[in-house]
């Protein structure tokens, strides 16, 4: 049940989000009149056609969500979260087309509702923290929400203790911040092993915190090592992405600064992926005086032909075997569609026809899915081609 700005908790909920233990044992007593389970919803309240979706950053962030970024060390994760917080405090529009102005009257991207900022900074400090958020100041116009950086709180954020998400809580509601951002996650994690199920308790204490303030929260974390899916990309135990809302794994192409944003754990509607330009200017001194993204999103004339997919598709997988890994289709897929920034459908069919004129071989067994590249492509496709000749 998500916090209504426009009133107070009940004493049951307040109680309940707060965390204070004492309370929850006197509860009943102090309140006889009020079931501690809140409203609990009959059938025909819910198959009445659902409100639309209250959107922070139209098409990509809901308000009241869990919310994960997380990638390799580079990506590029936090600039691009940082990004988006300020365009969310601006009130400004996120990810303008290149070559257009920024800011709201941008016909493009995607549109922030304008809302406070709280950014938990367990991470970068603060001096890195200022020289990035000096630099994406000067490309937005002036801010209409505040936007407040905590670095490095004195006591930490350990959000297996009910006293910090009780301490959260209390700032979120005492200031109305619509968007919390912790980085990183696994330094709000105490001694919590995240390889294990003990971050259930993490995970649980993040949910509390949407659930009693209202607020989106977006946690940035690491993406692990090895050849898995994008959504086992997340470091950590299957608890971490079962109680998110969103996940988005992001990945970065060196050679020109793009970002690639792919929706992986999805509760309601799947965003579309992300494909981002990171602009910037330096100084003398390489310190950071301007800095945004754009959207890079390819105009479908522009998009990469067929061909050239394909031909990328069999040289990954050819490295792939060479380090003694065969990647699996959901590995292949993922793989396609942040090196090309092209769609789900689109990569599957790429995958498709590098089989079918022999780039790849798929050695499936059952319902897995192991790719090979081909050493005699090059052979099968001047064959096919004279063929059609």
């Amino acid at each position: 049940m998500a916090y209504d700005h426009g009133r107070r908790l009940t004493p049951a909920l307040e109680v309940r989000a707060r965390g204070d233990e004492r309370n929850e044992a006197t509860l009943r007593e102090d309140f006889p009149g009020e079931d501690w389970w809140g409203k609990i919803w009959d059938f025909e309240e819910l198959v009445q056609e659902p409100p639309p979706i209250d959107w922070l950053v139209r098409g990509i962030i809901q308000r009241g969500t869990l919310v994960m970024f997380y990638g390799d060390p580079g990506c590029y994760k936090s600039m691009l979260v940082m990004d988006m917080a300020v365009s969310i405090a601006a009130g400004a529009t996120w990810l303008p087309p290149q070559g257009s102005g920024a800011g709201s009257g941008s016909p493009a991207g995607y549109r922030c509702r304008p809302g406070g900022v709280l950014w938990i900074d367990l991470d970068m400090g603060i001096d890195a923290i200022q020289e990035r958020l000096y630099a994406m100041a000067q490309t937005r116009g002036p801010l209409r929400a505040p936007f407040r950086v905590a670095a490095n709180p004195t006591h930490g954020l350990d959000l297996t203790t009910r006293k910090a998400e009780k301490q959260l809580i209390d700032l979120v509601l005492d200031s109305g911040y619509s968007l919390v951002v912790i980085d990183t996650f696994r330094r709000c994690a105490g001694d919590a092993d995240e390889n294990s199920s003990e971050v259930d308790r993490v995970v649980a204490s993040l949910r509390r915190v949407v659930d009693a303030t209202g607020a989106t929260v977006v946690v940035i974390h690491h993406a692990n090592k090895g050849n898995t899916s994008a959504l086992g990309k997340i470091r950590g135990s299957t608890a971490i992405p079962a109680g998110l809302d969103l996940g988005m794994y992001v990945t970065r192409d060196e050679s020109d600064n793009t970002v690639h944003v792919i929706p992986t754990k999805v509760r309601r509607k799947r965003p579309n992926d992300i494909t981002a330009m990171f602009l910037y200017q330096e100084d003398a001194d390489l310190t950071l005086t301007r800095a945004e993204f754009r959207d890079a999103r390819r105009d479908p004339d522009d998009s990469p032909g067929m061909e050239d997919v394909v031909n990328g598709i069999r040289r990954w997988v050819e490295r792939q075997n060479a380090s003694g890994s065969n990647p699996g289709k959901r590995i292949l897929t993922d793989h396609v569609r942040t090196t090309f920034a092209i769609g789900q459908a689109r990569a599957r069919e790429a995958i498709r026809i590098a089989e079918e004129v022999g780039a790849i071989t798929n050695l499936k067994s059952g319902h897995r899915h192991e790719y090979i590249a081909r050493e005699d492509f090059e052979t099968t496709a001047r064959a096919d081609s004279s063929a059609d000749g």
